[in-house]
């Protein structure tokens, strides 16, 4: 069940009424749960309640362990979502979660059905992918039109509804912090984004695993009958190369190793195996971070140690990338290709989580815009990347064109490596956002 919030010292709590609300720099009034929530330049969080934090920490609400504490302070209102019941906050992660899988989802439904639509269109799976590089970009700036991508007769029919559906379906992908964010303390934040993460982190290789099979003895428009039916029943820098391998990979893999749809669809097990090993090792690898930074500093926690969680995920991305590029190149079994392909994909759910918990523990009170840019990113990257992917390895092959992608994500982890060095320096210079909601 949820944890209730008890009073530290509640004794004391009238000695200390006229400390909850204290003059900021401006002149204006702060109350205890704003002043909790703001990054100080010598402190950030306080989260620990230990013998050097009594006195500071003393008339704040803290966790059942009676030393953790909440942030946000909750009120005294059951209406407020951080008191709901355990179970009320867990069914609203579920269907903010499964909602978010679904734009995913049905973006890569198309990554397998390529084939026989060029078939029926008279054209080449690489020319037929433009409609699923349309549907991605679109999926950064907002799926009811998935009926529409079904019942397409022709090609020109069915890229306008891609994109379309692209542009109406991530609401929940957008603005799912914001909603972790309102209902859970910072404390529980990282496991719940964990999972939230994991739902959209699987849901592109979920959508080509099913269509493959579906699309071996039914014709292609039944996987997006199918996507349009679970839209009915909810009313993935590194990311990039994740959407570009996955909306492709049917085309390399075909002609590479003789595979079918059924082939295909066994394949895409990889990287849900691999998103799920990642949110089993991230459920209890960036809780045991953040906890042994917050020993190591007397119960203090600054965003930036959710960032070392990608000292231990980015050789996986990396190498993960280069041997993809080699598997392919050099011909190399099946076999092999699922295991690098996996490791990358392992990498890439640890990453995602650390960064969005970084942003989140960085802006608490932005956690809506958070959620959107973060989005924006991660969609516009892989629209960018599906739609040269193919035509990049054909003319320069596969090792270089993976090459090139691990060295970017290379060159991306130097920006780890400074926000790590002088991220709170350059929020602390930045200044507040001033509209906190929290």
């Amino acid at each position: 069940m949820a944890e209730k919030p008890d009073l530290v010292d509640e004794e004391r709590s009238g000695a200390n009424a006229s400390q909850e609300n204290q003059p900021d720099k401006e002149g204006g009034l702060r109350s205890r749960a704003e002043r909790v929530h703001e990054f100080h330049e010598s402190e950030g969080y306080i989260i620990d309640i230990g013998i050097e934090n009594s006195e500071k920490a003393s008339g704040l609400k803290l966790a059942k362990d009676r030393h953790t504490v909440l942030i946000p302070q909750p009120s005294d209102d059951s209406n407020d979502p951080l008191n709901w019941s355990w179970a009320k906050k867990h069914l609203i992660l579920f269907v903010v979660s499964f909602v978010s899988f679904l734009p995913d989802y049905g973006s890569a439904t198309g990554a397998v059905t390529l084939i026989p639509q060029a078939v029926e269109w008279n054209t080449t799976p690489d020319f037929v992918n433009h409609s699923q590089a349309g549907n991605v970009f679109m999926l950064g700036a907002g799926g009811v039109i998935a009926a529409w991508c079904a019942g397409a007769t022709s090609f020109e029919s069915f890229m306008a509804a891609r994109i379309l559906n692209g542009f109406f379906s991530t609401v929940s992908q957008a603005g799912g912090l914001m909603f972790l964010k309102d209902i859970f303390f910072f404390h529980e934040q990282a496991r719940k984004i964990n999972i939230w993460a994991s739902f959209i982190v699987i849901s592109p290789y979920m959508g080509p695993l099913l269509a493959a099979f579906m699309t071996e003895t039914l014709r292609w428009p039944v996987p997006f009958w199918v996507y349009f039916a679970m839209n009915v029943v909810g009313f993935a820098l590194t990311f990039a190369w994740a959407v570009g391998i996955n909306t492709t990979l049917a085309i390399f893999v075909t002609p590479l190793y003789g595979f079918g749809p059924r082939q295909v669809g066994f394949f895409y097990f990889t990287p849900v195996v691999a998103v799920i090993l990642g949110e089993a090792t991230g459920h209890w690898m960036h809780d045991a971070l953040a906890k042994w930074y917050i020993r190591r500093h007397n119960g203090h926690f600054e965003p930036e140690a959710r960032l070392r969680a990608v000292f231990f995920s980015m050789p996986f991305v990396i190498v993960g990338l280069v041997l993809i590029g080699q598997c392919f190149e050099n011909s190399w079994h099946y076999m092999a290709t699922s295991v690098c392909w996996g490791m990358y994909v392992f990498g890439m759910m640890i990453t995602t989580v650390a960064l969005s918990s970084y942003c989140l523990d960085s802006y608490p009170e932005a956690s809506g815009e958070v959620s959107a840019w973060l989005n924006m990113a991660r969609t516009v990257g892989g629209f960018i990347v599906s739609y040269f992917q193919v035509t990049w390895a054909e003319a320069q092959g596969t090792k270089l064109s993976f090459g090139i992608q691990a060295a970017v994500c290379a060159g991306a982890f130097f920006f780890v490596v400074i926000l790590l060095w002088r991220g709170k320096a350059m929020r602390v210079w930045a200044g507040p956002l001033n509209f906190a909601t929290t």
